[in-house]
């Protein structure tokens, strides 16, 4: 009987990396090590939490009138309300400069690192709103909270370029 191979485990601190893309020609959404590197801009440092960004399978339900069992077969998918939390800069020289709301381009996460060879997914958003997060007790950094609009498909899987 076939075996999974066992996974090298790693936790997203000290290594995973995330991109902001401004612009991405693949259809099939994998950057090059140009777009990814060069005119990207890595914003993992700045990043201090983050939600969805993940595919979302919808089940619609084929229970016939002659079975009491309800079936299932897949249906569309779609992405959840997806945000990221950065930390704000008393200059204002923070995300707000490179996401401004309305803005469109492609968050690429990294998730075992910047390692040629290895998988990403790449994300198409639009950002749909910039809030900042204060902290009334002092006892927290000021953020600022990003959501976004992901506005097809994400790339998942895709091969990290050299």
């Amino acid at each position: 009987m076939p075996t999974l191979t066992s996974s090298v485990r790693y936790t997203d601190l000290d290594t995973s990396e995330v991109y902001w893309v401004p612009s991405i020609a693949a259809v099939n959404l994998t950057p090059t090590g140009t777009e990814l590197r060069t005119a990207g801009t890595k914003i993992t440092d700045e990043i201090n939490d983050l939600s969805g960004f993940t595919v979302e399978g919808e089940q619609i339900d084929t229970q016939s009138m002659g079975e009491s069992f309800r079936s299932r077969i897949p249906g569309s998918t779609s992405s959840p309300d997806s945000s990221i939390t950065f930390y704000a800069s008393k200059t204002g020289a923070d995300i707000r400069a490179l996401n401004p709301r309305g803005t469109s381009g492609y968050l690429c996460f990294l998730d075992g690192g910047d390692v040629p060879g290895s998988r990403m997914e790449t994300y198409p958003v639009t950002v749909t709103s910039v809030g900042i997060i204060r902290s009334v007790v002092g006892s927290d950094a000021t953020k600022v909270q990003i959501n976004y609009s992901i506005t097809r498909q994400p790339g998942q899987n895709l091969v990290i370029p050299a």
